[in-house]
């Protein structure tokens, strides 16, 4: 912490006014990070799936190579928080509000609920599988709760292989 305020030139009490434990910077770190990675998102019309998979992979690869405090925040942070401060700092929330509206997600869940949920699954399966599989993980998870989100008695194609039972063939 130390070396960090010397790099900073600020003073200690500036420093630990903002960040009392080096936990609470560690979740403000991640916070950001996470809306960062979802912020400035295109509004091209274009599938909520194919705007966000690309941020996805970027967010798990950043993960992945992460380091030091950094690597110490995807291990020990406190996701929830982190997480709930990104879903607050970025257009997620509207994203989902404008794909509920043009019918491409349900019309029952609400945008910023939504985001919180999906950047949580996303962040939660990035933290368990940082150093290996975070990429292909982040991605099922964000893929499970758009599924969750699709407009009622849309049919969810199963993966190949994937054995199909008639309870398992539509998502209502």
């Amino acid at each position: 912490m130390r070396d960090l305020i010397e790099a900073l030139e600020i003073s200690e009490a500036t420093f630990f006014n903002y960040f009392p434990s080096k936990s609470d910077l560690m979740d403000a770190w991640l916070g950001q990070q996470l809306a960062n990675a979802f912020a400035e998102l295109d509004p091209a019309p274009r599938s909520v799936r194919a705007l966000l998979r690309p941020r996805v992979r970027g967010l798990a690869r950043d993960a992945a190579s992460a380091v030091g405090l950094e690597a110490s925040a995807w291990e020990r942070g406190r996701l929830q928080l982190a997480v709930s401060s990104a879903a607050r700092h970025c257009e997620l929330a509207e994203v989902f509000r404008r794909a509920s509206g043009s019918g491409e997600l349900r019309r029952d869940i609400d945008g910023a609920e939504l985001a919180e949920l999906w950047i949580g699954a996303v962040a939660q399966a990035i933290a368990v599988a940082r150093e290996t599989g975070a990429e292909a993980r982040a991605i099922r998870a964000a893929e499970l709760v758009l599924d969750g989100a699709r407009r009622r008695h849309e049919r969810v194609q199963l993966g190949k292989g994937a054995p199909e039972s008639p309870e398992s063939s539509s998502v209502r």
